[in-house]
């Protein structure tokens, strides 16, 4: 019963689901001044502080991990909208 609901709520909420995934993966990696675009940049300029102060490596290793799990979210909300909009069953 509890996966009948759950797949009546999915299904009545598809067109919603897949406008918000888009969004947020547009805002993350596609959009004119994206998140992943602004973080290229401010790794840019990590590597530049890095090449001066080397204890800065610990950051640009943190920063380089999040961009990395920002674009894998992305690619994984955009796959998401793609499964439910060519699976209206769903």
């Amino acid at each position: 019963e509890e996966e009948i609901e759950s797949r009546y709520k999915l299904a009545s909420n598809s067109k919603r689901l897949i406008e918000l995934a888009n969004t947020i993966a547009n805002k993350l990696s596609e959009a004119d001044g994206s998140i992943l675009s602004q973080l290229a940049e401010t790794q840019r300029l990590l590597r530049e502080l890095e090449k001066i102060d080397d204890s800065i490596s610990r950051f640009s290793s943190a920063h380089a991990a999040a961009v990395i799990e920002l674009s894998e979210i992305a690619r994984s909300l955009s796959q998401y909208a793609e499964k439910l909009d060519l699976d209206p069953a769903q």
